[in-house]
């Protein structure tokens, strides 16, 4: 590489980084390239080994690898992680980084492989059903209530609890990416046509419980079915608390809270079982949690919504525990807790796993590539492949 190509090729990673908002320190945590080393890079002193563009690649959203700056202006923009983060208390710090872009690669490449093996495109399944709704009215808990009334009657849902968020989620075509994130992170939604519909949830904090997880799931997919013009690069993160807080959340948040809690427990069925109970507020508020699958914290909150309760009510507080968790775990137990997949790193058991493995059965791809994808030595892929079908779905659901 000539000294002009160098300065080139500087100049152009130095013009992607200020154009997302990014400094040096935070690009060199993410990267591990360190901060000095990327100074260099951008000034053309010194000529970036191929390993280093390709990392650069994946913070910059631009295909750094084969870009020649003495034959095009500028390179090959990547598809940007587009996401709604929810973090309970700041923008997560650049060491983060890497695990919330590993999730968005194994959610473009889940993409890449439905295509290969002739699949139809989920995103344009989803455009074509639930289109985005701007409108955030006042209050904006109001709006959330009518978008989970919508989404329950286009899915014929009644006034029922919902057995499963995982299975609701997989058949209506949002593919579910579970990782390992800072604790205060519950879960972000990937809404565009490289990467979604996808959400990626949190296996670690909150959502060990699996009443939480349920309301990140449906906390993300109004989102993912009506939020995507809010949506954001990866370098702008959603920072605000639970919904204990809702004064210090924007509208759009307010309304996925507010439309998690009537998706997964309907106003009409949740009033009918709060007057039908004899116990104190305390105790009606645990009874709709059994009913419904709801934390104890987000069933008071929805006793408020649901006008049960006036608001500013607060039955009882702490967590009060009952038998809600054991009823709906086993159904909110995702193919990555099967201990059969424990060679495959979390992020790549669910749906990466299972479309590498048909696409490879179907001849559609390598086993190198196979390898690549999954991250994994021949010698495990092959020790476990024909079990690993075996316990795979043969296909995603066609739709609810």
């Amino acid at each position: 590489m000539s000294a002009t190509v160098a300065r080139s090729l500087g100049a152009s990673l130095r013009a992607r980084r200020e154009a997302l908002n990014l400094d040096l320190s935070s690009l060199a945590v993410a990267t591990g390239l360190g901060e000095h080393r990327l100074a260099a890079l951008e000034a053309g002193r010194e000529e970036p080994a191929v390993g280093e563009l390709r990392e650069l690649s994946r913070y910059l959203f631009a295909d750094l690898v084969g870009f020649d700056p003495e034959e095009e202006p500028e390179p090959r923009p990547r598809p940007q992680v587009r996401t709604l983060l929810r973090a309970a208390e700041r923008v997560l710090p650049p060491r983060t980084w890497p695990a919330v872009v590993e999730a968005a690669e194994v959610a473009s490449a889940v993409v890449e492989l439905e295509g290969w093996r002739g699949l139809p495109s989920r995103w344009d399944r989803l455009r074509r059903r639930f289109a985005p709704d701007a409108r955030v009215g006042d209050p904006a808990w109001r709006d959330g209530e009518r978008l989970a009334e919508l989404v329950r009657r286009e899915l014929k849902l009644g006034d029922q609890a919902i057995p499963s968020m995982f299975t609701l989620c997989e058949a209506l075509g949002v593919a579910i990416i579970e990782t390992w994130l800072p604790e205060q992170v519950s879960a972000l939604c990937l809404a565009d046509a490289s990467h979604g519909p996808a959400v990626v949830l949190n296996r670690a904090g909150r959502n060990e419980d699996p009443l939480v997880r349920r309301f990140s799931l449906a906390h993300e997919l109004c989102h993912v079915l009506f939020d995507r013009h809010e949506l954001n690069g990866i370098q702008d993160f959603d920072r605000y608390p639970t919904f204990r807080d809702l004064r210090d959340k924007p509208p759009v948040e307010q309304r996925a809270d507010a439309f998690s809690a009537h998706l997964l427990a309907p106003t009409g069925a949740f009033r009918a079982c709060w007057g039908a109970s004899l116990e104190d507020d305390r105790g009606r508020v645990a009874a709709m949690s059994r009913a419904f699958g709801l934390s104890y914290v987000a069933a008071w909150y929805h006793t408020i919504t649901a006008r049960c309760l006036p608001t500013g009510s607060a039955p009882g507080s702490g967590e009060f525990r009952c038998d809600a968790r054991e009823c709906f775990a086993a159904a909110e137990r995702a193919v990555t807790d099967n201990s059969l997949f424990e060679d495959v790193s979390l992020v790549r058991r669910g749906p990466l796993l299972q479309h590498t493995l048909r696409a490879l059965e179907e001849g559609v791809i390598t086993r190198s590539r196979a390898l690549e994808l999954l991250d994994l030595e021949g010698e495990v892929l092959d020790a476990h492949h024909s079990t690993w079908l075996a316990a795979l779905p043969s296909d995603p659901p066609k739709g609810p």
